[in-house]
């Protein structure tokens, strides 16, 4: 490599000169990081002219040539530029010292004097760049994506066989170097699995390679290297945990050992919890079915049978996370109910008596089986239309002959069931009622009320015990109440009509009478909120029997008799009573539903 810097003379004919540094590149030392070069400083005619400036007095010329500041020439000499003359006027050749990048700019400048008015003298300078000396070394990598416990090779390539190097493995805060004496090209490195608690609120970091150049003790450079580190999502790094499963009887009897449909709730609790190599936990998640919890432990409600899946998912600061899914066996379950199909006067043996003084009782108790493990019972009561109950007599089979000869036939009577089973903290009740005995006409004691078809129990009213035809218009003065017990034609107990509670109530009561010739049931029910309902929420509360309404009036709905619904109704295709409240409903509130419907079905 060579430069030529070319300058300017002074003097009368300084035009017509050439005065200029010649600098050129000889070797280099790649241990010694230096270049050896020569300067050399030159003047001449430009123009042809032989007879050209000369001064044979060496004592009156002066040549000097600087490099990198410092002087390397400076002496007398004769000068002679006659017949087209390139007159070397110096020359030095040395080594120059490289930066420890290698890299080498080095100024450099010359001049001279000279007894001669046409050419008095001249100056030159310029910047020479040496060709850069190879110095910090280079390394490959086996991987340039690396894992916990991988192994990584790297591979120098050095300037020069005589440098050493350090090799710096990094991931955060973790370190570890090896060195490599000169001539040694290649070390390996296992991540350690420890080191992966460095990185822990992400999956990927990086892993840092830093590789020092030295020659002999002197740090010629270094090279810094970024690896990509990704932790696997494997069990290794995942967080572990333990899910229990605990199931809470309620009323279910503990000897069952079964989950029961909208009795039994279960407990899920995420125990145990190992977040590896440094994590945390983030997240927690419980689910059974639908529902779902962010809690560690809690306590699920069980609205649906059949087989459910319940989980436990922990996620931790990296993102990690575990899933642990267990299905428990849920009892499809419904409160005990009782049909009535029949009752009839009768007498103490139970055969049909217009005036018989005890009631035949036919009727099906319903109860779910729980595995063969749950059992059922029925108690009934009953007083006249008017006076109080009498103690509960436990009946079973499917009819039963009722009270002591007391069923007396110049009173109507109401006859109240409740259906139990092991499970029900208490039962459904239906209220079914008989009138007096069927007579063809009777007049009350003190001719101040009459019957036909029954006996007359109330003054001032005519009753009518059987089924009346109006071939005619009837006309009416006052008003025609219908309510209570007294109906067009009579009341009629509705006996195929029964009232099944949902999960959402308890301890239900209800009456349901018939009045056939209006085709109309009319619905009394009460039932004790089992868990809060929000408000503006749809909830049903109970089904109506196999006799789905056709049709049904707005129900008089509310809670604890100062709360009201917004909404309440039949629905026509299920039969399921739906109401929608004002404000929330709390836990252990009664609700209330009165209401008539309408039956499409022959009763």
């Amino acid at each position: 490599m060579q430069s030529n810097f070319y300058g300017n003379c002074t003097g009368t004919s300084a035009s017509k000169y050439d005065v200029w540094l010649t600098v050129k590149e000889n070797s280099q030392s790649i241990t010694q990081n230096k270049s050896n070069i020569t300067v050399s400083l030159y003047l001449k005619r430009n123009d042809g002219y032989a007879d050209s400036a000369y001064n044979l007095y060496s004592s009156q010329n002066t040549a000097v040539i600087t490099v990198g500041g410092s002087q390397k020439v400076n002496k007398n000499l004769n000068i002679d530029t006659r017949n087209g003359a390139s007159v070397l006027l110096g020359s030095w050749t040395g080594d120059v010292s490289h930066a420890r990048d290698g890299k080498l700019s080095v100024s450099v400048s010359g001049g001279f004097t000279m007894g001669n008015s046409g050419l008095s003298g001249g100056n030159c300078s310029g910047v020479f760049k040496c060709t850069t000396i190879p110095r910090v070394s280079d390394a490959t990598f086996s991987h340039t994506t690396v894992n916990p416990q991988t192994k990584v090779t790297a591979t120098i390539t050095a300037a020069t066989d005589s440098f050493s190097h350090k090799i710096k493995w990094s991931l955060g805060d973790k370190n570890h170097t090896d060195t490599l004496s000169a001539g040694i090209k290649t070390v390996s490195f296992t991540i350690p699995v420890g080191w992966t608690s460095e990185v822990n609120n992400s999956a990927k970091s990086n892993f840092i390679v830093t590789v020092y150049t030295y020659s002999g003790t002197a740090l010629v450079g270094k090279k810094v290297y970024t690896l990509s580190y990704i932790i696997p999502q494997t069990d290794d790094y995942k967080p572990s945990f333990s899910l229990s499963v605990e199931r809470i009887d309620n009323t279910v009897p503990t000897d069952f050992e079964e989950y029961v449909q909208g009795v039994s709730r279960v407990r899920l609790s995420i125990t145990d919890t190992d977040c590896k190599y440094g994590a945390s936990i983030k997240s927690t998640v419980l689910k059974v079915g639908d529902s779902s919890s962010n809690k560690s432990s809690a306590v699920f409600e069980l609205p649906e049978s059949g087989e459910i899946e319940v989980s436990g998912t922990v996620k931790d600061s990296r993102g990690f996370k575990t899933v642990k899914k267990i299905s428990v066996t849920v009892l499809p379950y419904s409160p005990p109910s009782v049909k009535i199909k029949s009752l009839e006067r009768c007498d103490s043996s139970g055969v049909t008596e217009t005036y018989g003084t005890y009631v035949l009782a036919k009727y099906t108790l319903k109860y779910s089986s729980v595995n063969e493990k749950n059992t059922g019972s029925l108690t009934v009561k009953y007083k006249t239309s008017k006076g109080t109950y009498s103690l509960p007599i436990s009946i079973s089979g499917d009819s039963a002959i009722i009270g002591d000869g007391n069923i007396n036939i110049n009173n109507s009577f109401d006859f109240s069931f409740t259906a139990y089973d092991s499970i029900a903290v208490k039962g459904s009740e239906t209220v079914r009622s008989i009138p007096t005995a069927n007579i063809p006409f009777n007049i009350k004691k003190g001719g101040n009320g009459a019957a036909f078809g029954k006996f007359s129990q109330t003054d001032d009213q005519l009753s009518v015990g059987w089924n009346l035809e109006v071939s005619k218009n009837a006309s009416v003065s006052g008003d025609v109440q219908i309510g209570g017990d007294l109906v067009l034609g009579g009341v009629l107990n509705c006996e195929n009509v029964s009232v099944t509670p949902s999960a959402n109530v308890e301890n239900m009561l209800f009456l349901a009478r018939y009045y056939p010739q209006l085709g109309m049931c009319f619905l009394r029910l009460r039932g004790t909120v089992k868990s809060k309902l929000n408000a503006g929420t749809a909830y049903d509360i109970a089904t109506v029997s196999e006799y789905i309404p056709s049709m049904y009036s707005p129900l008089s709905c509310y809670a604890n008799k100062n709360t009201g619904m917004q909404k309440g109704g039949i629905l026509n295709e299920t039969g399921k009573i739906r109401v929608i409240s004002d404000t929330d409903i709390t836990a252990g509130s009664y609700v209330y539903i009165n209401g008539f419907y309408y039956v499409s079905n022959n009763v």
